[in-house]
């Protein structure tokens, strides 16, 4: 499934190189008898983009956090290559297994 077939615009949008700083990505997760949604925040900085640059979209990142906070994993990309769903969905199954673990670990103290 090619990434920009998921890829939700964000609130805030750069005139500048940037493009589409950010996305809002949601994917459904578990198995026949418990599906669930899961959410991913990515942001995206290409290589090319200046330390200014780089800087507006920090503050950038903080405003559209503030309307999208419902997300599981939060994830920055800065080549084409690291926008790839397998990868999304690898952290997305990492932070619902450290989730676990920790939830055991501490229903055992």
């Amino acid at each position: 499934m090619h990434f920009r077939s998921l890829f939700w615009r964000a609130v805030v949008r750069s005139e500048d190189r940037l493009g589409d700083p950010a996305g809002y990505i949601r994917n459904q997760m578990g198995d026949e008898m418990s599906k669930h949604k899961k959410f991913i925040f990515l942001t995206w900085i290409g290589q090319e983009v200046g330390v200014i640059q780089r800087a507006k979209m920090s503050t950038d990142k903080a405003l559209i956090k503030d309307v999208l906070n419902n997300f599981a994993v939060e994830l920055q990309a800065g080549v084409e290559a690291e926008l790839d769903i397998e990868l999304f969905r690898e952290a997305l199954n990492l932070q619902v297994t450290l989730y676990i673990l920790l939830t055991k670990l501490l229903l055992s103290l």
